[in-house]
């Protein structure tokens, strides 16, 4: 086997081994990575590439190959880099940024809404923050990067924690507590009202 750096021979983030033995990104940014992979007989592949798109394998890609020589009739396989797309730009991505705001501005009302009486409107708000915590879990799970499923993940996280919000409403739950608790509860739907808004607006240009 014989790998190529392909069109990124030039890219000085990228290193290769003697042989094509092995590749190497020293960049500063995890790397969205493709190859093409092509397998015939040693003695044949130089020639075969030349039946393919240049910008998957061509001749000169396989230079260094020293392996694929006219002598060798054995099994080989070549394996060009065709795609290096950086990942993340040095950044967090906006999707987590407005969760992460979020998460740090409602967690004291949420927090404080456990002093309330009722042992219902309690558990809505276990499970309210119980998925808030397993969410930013699968953030970090994410690494903050596939920017298309993180938004989609946080606009599901905003219509989630809205309904949970407006159940202890209807049900009714809310009726004997006092006013500022009713305010914080309030509180906590407005943000994640506001929350939603912002999820839509990231999501539009996805669409």
């Amino acid at each position: 086997m014989c790998i190529s750096l392909g069109s990124f021979r030039q890219d000085p983030n990228w290193l290769i081994g003697e042989r094509g033995s092995f590749i190497k990104y020293v960049g500063p940014f995890d790397q969205d990575v493709d190859f093409f992979v092509m397998c015939e007989a040693s003695d044949k592949i130089k020639m075969a590439s030349q039946f393919f798109p240049e910008d998957k394998i061509n001749p000169g890609y396989l230079a260094h190959c020293s392996q694929f020589k006219s002598s060798n009739r054995d099994v080989g396989c070549a394996v060009v880099l065709t795609k290096s797309v950086p990942l993340a730009q040095g950044g967090l991505s906006s999707a987590y940024l407005v969760f992460f705001i979020f998460g740090i501005v409602v967690v004291f009302p949420m927090l404080f809404v456990f002093r309330c009486e009722n042992t219902q409107l309690r558990a809505f708000n276990l499970i309210k923050l119980v998925f808030l915590i397993s969410v930013f879990v699968i953030f970090y799970l994410l690494d903050f990067l596939i920017s298309a499923i993180t938004v989609v993940l946080l606009l599901f996280f905003f219509f989630v924690q809205i309904n949970l919000s407006i159940a202890p409403f209807i049900l009714g739950l809310h009726s004997g507590e006092n006013a500022f608790t009713n305010l914080i509860l309030k509180l906590i739907l407005a943000l994640e009202v506001i929350g939603l808004a912002v999820a839509l607006i990231l999501i539009a240009p996805l669409l």
